[in-house]
């Protein structure tokens, strides 16, 4: 017999799944600045921010993260 638990971790699981691609879709007709990565910490971190979501979404200037060569493979070539 299929628990309730293991029924509502695969409802939380494809809602997750949904939400990263409709902010990939999202990133990429919009043409947002950086990249995908950017875009969904932007949005995870955005309810502490006093600047206007438009404003974080839009900005061309950015740090990149201080280290070394990261090797990371992207999902689009945006």
């Amino acid at each position: 017999m299929i628990s309730v638990r293991f029924i509502l971790s695969q409802i939380l699981d494809l809602i997750h799944h949904e939400t990263y691609l409709l902010v990939a879709i999202l990133h990429k007709e919009l043409k947002l600045p950086g990249s995908l990565h950017r875009t969904l910490q932007i949005l995870s971190g955005h309810p502490f921010e006093k600047i206007a979501l438009h404003e974080l979404l839009m900005k061309n200037e950015f740090r990149k993260p201080d280290g070394g060569d990261f090797n990371q493979m992207e999902l689009f070539d945006l």
